[in-house]
């Protein structure tokens, strides 16, 4: 009884000192210093006032690779669940549309429906852009790197940023691809009822991800 008298006495006495108001903000500040904060919950609201909606983007390949996705296939293949190739799928856009800088799409996550960015390339990211990251399918090479912020390696990279790989199923993954943390998706060739089941596979995973607090290093 007497330590919480005194507790109590020392709190009106702050309360005398600095008002009520301060002490509730210092005690809310507490409170968010100590919630976990996810990923994806971060980065909706990252927007200007920590209001507005900001977008995950996923950055995949320029270039369209053999059982690996690109611009014009990720779409029907993160969303509808159905593998295309990437080179015809190309080939098959309006002029207008091939030399697009990025995709939008909606996905429900959790029954939210989240707005996503899908890049092939990095080269005018700004930090924002950066803090919106949450998944690379690589492509094998380490030059896909070049454009990433100089101070970080691939190592880092994969930390912070969820990293896939797809291919044929009957295609051996470039060395690279086996020593990083990467998460291999293989494609079958001729079944693309199968292509249902990898989606989600790479879904579950990407979900898993998101709702794990941000990667801050060692």
């Amino acid at each position: 009884m007497i330590g919480q008298k005194s507790k109590g006495e020392a709190f009106l006495q702050k309360i005398k000192e600095k008002g009520t108001k301060q002490i509730l903000n210092v005690k809310i500040s507490t409170l968010k210093k100590k919630q976990k904060i996810s990923l994806l919950d971060e980065i909706l609201h990252s927007g200007e006032g920590g209001f507005s909606e900001g977008k995950p983007i996923i950055i995949v390949p320029a270039l369209p690779m053999k059982g690996n996705i690109c611009l014009a296939n990720a779409y029907d293949f993160i969303v509808k669940g159905v593998y295309k190739d990437g080179e015809q799928a190309q080939n098959n856009l309006p002029p207008e549309e091939q030399l697009r800088e990025k995709i939008e799409f909606e996905y429900s996550v959790q029954n939210k429906r989240v707005k996503f960015e899908v890049y092939d390339s990095v080269t005018a990211f700004t930090k924002g852009h950066w803090k919106r990251v949450v998944a690379l399918f690589a492509q094998g090479q380490d030059w896909q790197f070049k454009d990433w912020p100089s101070k970080e390696s691939i190592v880092d990279i994969f930390l912070k940023v969820r990293g896939y790989y797809m291919n044929f199923a009957d295609m051996t993954p470039p060395a690279n691809v086996k020593k990083w943390n990467v998460k291999i998706l293989p494609v079958h060739r001729n079944l693309r009822h199968a292509d249902q089941s990898l989606k989600k596979e790479f879904w579950d995973d990407m979900n898993d991800f998101m709702f794990k607090e941000r990667y801050k290093g060692k």
